[in-house]
C-alpha cells in the first residue's frame, strides 16, 4: 500500500506540469461514493505493469468531490490501462494512513479490484481501451475492501 500512497502527490504535480502528450479516444470515468463523502479526488491512469502505483502515470486529474463526478481523458491511446483513485477528504494531497499502512481515506481501483493486503494487481485492475470511446465506473471504498465479483 506504500507504493500506492507515497507517489500521489509527486504525481500529481509531475503531470500537471508536464501536460502528458496522449493521442487516441475518450476514456471517461465515474466515481461513485459509498456515503455521503467530500474532499478531492485523486486519479491515475497507467498504462504498464512495471510503472502500477509508480511516478510513471499515463495521466492523472485532481477534481473537487461531493458526489457522483465524471471525468473524461480525451485522448487516450489504445491499450491496456488501470485506474488507481483516492478521495483526500482533508485535501493535504496524501492518502492518509494509520500506522504508514491501513488507508484512513476512501480509495479504489478499476474493475472494482483490490489486493488481500495491499493494493489491487495491475493484472486485477487492467481494462482494454479500444480506438473508440470508453467508460468505466468505479466506487470508492474503505479499508478493507473485497474485490467485485
Amino acid at each position: 500500500m506504500t507504493r500506492f500512497i507515497t507517489p500521489c502527490a509527486a504525481i500529481i504535480a509531475k503531470a500537471l506540469s508536464a501536460g502528458n502528450a496522449l493521442a487516441g479516444s475518450p476514456l471517461t470515468l465515474t466515481v461513485t461514493p459509498l456515503s455521503t463523502e467530500t474532499g478531492e479526488l485523486h486519479i491515475a491512469l497507467y498504462g504498464d505493469a512495471d510503472t502500477w502505483l509508480g511516478d510513471d502515470t499515463v495521466a492523472v486529474e485532481a477534481v473537487p468531490f461531493d458526489g457522483p463526478v465524471t471525468v473524461t481523458f480525451p485522448d487516450v491511446a489504445p491499450g491496456t490501462y488501470t485506474v488507481a483513485i483516492f478521495l483526500d477528504q482533508n485535501q493535504n494531497k496524501t492518502l492518509d494512513t494509520a500506522l504508514n499502512l491501513v488507508p484512513q481515506e476512501p480509495y479504489g481501483f478499476s474493475n472494482g479490484s483490490a489486493g488481500a493486503f495491499g493494493p489491487a494487481s495491475f493484472a486485477a485492475a487492467a481494462f482494454t481501451h479500444g480506438e473508440t470511446a470508453g467508460t468505466h465506473t468505479i466506487t470508492l471504498g474503505h479499508w478493507p475492501m473485497i474485490a467485485a465479483r
